[in-house]
């Protein structure tokens, strides 16, 4: 692969980690393309900037490739003005995914940063349909029960989904713009906790200068993400923090459904654990934190996020059915929120004791 550019030549070698296993798949996902004119583009319910980032950004990769997108974004989001491409994705609706499954032929689906098939709500559909399905992302290996996607390329040992895009940009020899740059880097940006994260690769560090000097903005991403929070979130933040628990090397937030529901309410919009994480694990002399919340009765959902990398919150999230990164994952369930609360602590009570 030619380079014009020396820093390309330096990010290309720090991504030696890519194994023969996934490079194979990005030969199936040549061919695969090479057959298709049109595809739908998918995200997990509640998009964070990962996940919004990569739609944008995976959209602008397939434009490249002659292909068609239609990259749907769930209508319980707050799509950023400012940040121009974000205002292009569509909203996701069953209607469309029920018109562009209709006439299979010349079509593929990409599923993006979404680690279980059954978090898209139609699921069922999507698969009878028997439209081949890419999976594109950086958590642990995708849950699909019942069936087997035709492209995986995913590898945890990427920071975020779009950090795979620019990767798989590198491979397929494509020009990269302003706009594929700021939403690469939008992805970077909040999965690293903004930079914070420890033990970052020196690879992160290098890619954000290479995407800055391509004109991805950073600044735009920082008042957007960081320095534009609503009135009503510090109210809803205030409330939950009476439901603050810290025990010696964790501190956590439980909100069973009535306590969700009043909190959602004072918020006006779809509840994000993130907000509370991203405060909850900068507490001092703690290792970790969790939210832990009961969205709809007898369903329950899990954030976990570490401030130390001395626990490892993906066995924790596998014990009950979820997963991700050793520093960051989640899970969801169907129960008792009280026993779920139960079990939860015992299973970390019982991590602590083994290391």
């Amino acid at each position: 692969m030619a380079n014009s550019y020396p820093i390309e030549a330096i990010l290309d070698n720090e991504y030696a980690f890519a194994h023969k296993a996934l490079l194979a798949e990005v030969v199936k996902f040549k061919k695969l393309l090479s057959q298709k004119k049109y595809a739908l583009l998918i995200t997990h319910p509640n998009p964070d900037p990962d996940a919004l980032g990569s739609l944008v950004s995976c959209s602008l990769l397939l434009n490249q490739l002659g292909i068609k997108t239609l990259p749907l974004a769930f209508n319980n989001i707050l799509i950023k003005k400012k940040i121009q491409s974000l205002n292009e994705l569509k909203l996701y609706t069953r209607i469309r995914i029920k018109k562009f499954i209709n006439n299979p032929q010349d079509k593929v689906i990409l599923t993006l940063d979404l680690a279980d098939l059954k978090r898209i709500p139609d699921y069922d559909t999507i698969v009878k349909s028997g439209i081949p399905i890419i999976n594109i992302d950086h958590h642990e290996k995708l849950k699909q029960p019942g069936y087997k996607i035709s492209v995986n390329i995913a590898n945890t040992k990427f920071e975020s989904t779009t950090e795979v895009l620019f990767w798989l940009s590198r491979k397929l020899n494509l020009k990269l713009n302003q706009d594929f740059a700021t939403n690469i880097l939008m992805g970077i940006f909040a999965d690293t906790e903004f930079y914070q994260d420890v033990n970052l690769p020196k690879r992160v560090f290098l890619l954000i200068y290479y995407l800055q000097s391509i004109g991805a903005d950073n600044n735009l991403l920082v008042y957007e993400f960081l320095r534009s929070k609503p009135i009503e979130e510090l109210v809803a933040i205030n409330f939950c923090m009476q439901y603050l628990t810290v025990r010696k090397n964790y501190a956590y937030i439980a909100l069973p459904y009535n306590k969700y529901f009043t909190a959602q309410k004072k918020l006006g919009k779809p509840f994000d654990k993130g907000m509370l994480t991203e405060i909850l694990r900068n507490i001092e002399k703690i290792d970790f934190c969790f939210v832990l919340i009961e969205s709809e009765p007898n369903f329950v959902s899990c954030s976990l996020k570490a401030r130390t990398d001395r626990v490892d919150l993906n066995k924790i999230a596998q014990e009950f059915g979820g997963g991700g990164h050793k520093t960051a994952s989640a899970f969801r369930t169907h129960g008792n929120f009280s026993v779920i609360t139960k079990k939860l602590i015992a299973q970390i009570d019982k991590h602590r004791s083994h290391n």
